[in-house]
């Protein structure tokens, strides 16, 4: 039999749908979730449902990325931004829930201050190379995000959406020193104008790296000895959204490239959202992962964690094109 699996990863069930590619012939199943280890209760049900070899293609959801998000339990992040903007993700934008609060309390950023670093190099507004970014600067920042033991790092320089060389070429030089560090492009993760945006939403998604990278390596392994060639290739694609997300895919299908998509959360999590906006963002996982962040829909959950309102939504399914005047 060559069949196709669904499963949704709740708090307290884990929920199966089985389809036969051949006959049509469906089935259901449902088994007590695993909190400790989501991973566990699928295995369970594929046991159930399907013989060694059967199953062609796996698709499920979880809450393992929100859960590490509101919990605060995601990776220890480095950042390297453009010389002069390592505070951007306290200062953030002048839209806030109480802007003359000056007693206002506010959530920890994701990366302490002693964790960010920050590189002498400057693309101007139209893409133009001002400061070229020195090899010399490239190993010092690659030797800081070493010594301070980051699990991952994001990269964030201005105008980057722009003229992306600066910043791939630091990614290239981190992935060849540090080979067992994430490393998250803003120009791969939101390619888009805004600086506190795309650097916050960069930070989230180094944030849940090591997270989500050691939860699909440990999925990835026990489902391929069960059932081989299931989960296809060695690069796959994560899709994190809110709750309800994903009843409402059909209508955001030509935004987003869903491949064998992992739909993260599901919905068992008391968040009251919609999804306002949508992001391809490739970004390398170990082991060849991608984690694809759409930034509308974790909007509130970054409002909560930086404890700043975002600004409004768009939805982007590539690098956009903007009047290349307007301040970064």
């Amino acid at each position: 039999m060559s069949a196709t699996l669904g499963v949704d990863v709740g708090g307290t069930f884990t929920d199966f749908f089985l389809m036969d590619e051949a006959s049509g012939e469906t089935r259901t199943h449902k088994v007590a979730s695993t909190p400790d280890d989501p991973a566990r209760a699928i295995l369970q049900g594929l046991r159930v449902l399907t013989t060694a070899g059967g199953l062609s293609l796996l698709a499920h959801g979880t809450t393992v990325a929100t859960n590490a998000l509101i919990q605060r339990r995601g990776g220890e992040v480095a950042l390297i931004t453009t010389a002069g903007f390592k505070d951007l993700l306290e200062i953030g934008r002048q839209t806030r829930p109480k802007i003359y609060d000056l007693k206002a309390d506010h959530p920890e950023p994701l990366v302490p201050r002693e964790r960010r670093f920050e590189v002498a190099e400057r693309i101007g507004p139209v893409g133009e190379v001002i400061l070229d970014l020195a090899d010399a600067e490239i190993r010092r920042a690659a030797a800081d995000v070493k010594n301070c033991g980051a699990q991952s790092v994001a990269v964030c320089f201005l105008f980057s959406f722009l003229n992306s060389e600066h910043e791939r070429r630091m990614g290239e030089a981190l992935r060849t020193a540090l080979p067992d560090v994430d490393v998250s492009l803003s120009c791969e993760v939101q390619p888009e104008f805004r600086e506190y945006e795309r650097l916050s939403t960069t930070v989230l998604n180094a944030f849940l790296q090591p997270v989500v990278g050691r939860y699909m390596n440990r999925l990835g392994a026990a489902v391929d000895h069960h059932a081989p060639g299931a989960m296809r290739d060695q690069e796959r694609t994560v899709h994190t959204m809110l709750p309800g997300a994903h009843l409402d895919l059909a209508a955001g299908a030509e935004e987003m490239e869903m491949h064998w998509s992992s739909v993260l959360p599901a919905s068992d999590l008391e968040i009251n959202s919609e999804v306002k906006g949508s992001l391809r963002a490739p970004c390398h996982l170990s082991s060849a992962k991608r984690l694809h962040t759409l930034r509308g829909a974790f909007r509130p959950l970054i409002e909560r964690v930086h404890g700043v309102d975002a600004a409004p939504s768009q939805s982007v399914v590539s690098p956009v094109s903007l009047n290349p005047q307007l301040t970064n």
